[in-house]
Order: C-alpha cells, then sequence, then structure tokens
C-alpha cells in the first residue's frame, strides 16, 4: 500500500495505486454516499475499507457509526455538559 518513498527523489513511484486511492474510491462518485445526509462528517468512511471493497471485492461497511445513532450521541453530549 506504499505510494512512494520521501527518501527517494521520485517521490510518486506507486502510480497506479495513487491513482486508485485519489480518484477510483472518491464518495462523491458512490450513490450512496452523495444521498447520505452524513457525508459531511463522515467523509465516506474509511479509504482503505473503501479501496477493499472496491479493488479486492470485500463487503466493508463504510458506514459512519454515528448513521442511525445520532440521537444517542447527542443525548451523550447534552449528558455530558450537564
Amino acid at each position: 500500500m506504499l505510494v512512494g518513498n520521501i527518501n527517494d527523489k521520485h517521490i510518486w513511484s506507486n502510480h497506479q495505486l495513487n491513482a486508485q486511492y485519489s480518484m477510483g474510491i472518491d464518495h462523491y462518485q458512490d450513490p450512496v454516499c452523495r444521498d447520505c445526509s452524513f457525508l459531511p462528517i463522515c467523509r465516506g468512511g474509511c479509504p482503505k475499507r473503501r479501496y477493499e471493497n472496491k479493488y479486492e471485492g470485500k463487503q466493508n461497511d463504510c458506514c459512519t457509526p454515528f448513521k442511525g445513532r445520532i440521537e444517542d450521541y447527542l443525548e451523550l453530549i447534552v449528558k455530558k455538559q450537564d
């Protein structure tokens, strides 16, 4: 999962992996993410999990734990402030 080495003058040596990470797993291209109100919070979830789903055929859940439990988290924040 290396894209390069800071001690090498050709820092970006793994161009394919760099392109896959920067363009191939864009959460804005995922229709589920685009329609989700939590997108500003999670930014599409873990990039490594998203990468594994797309390029390694895995079925990782990329959603934030806040999704579906936001009321619980907000209650905890309010209780902590009291």
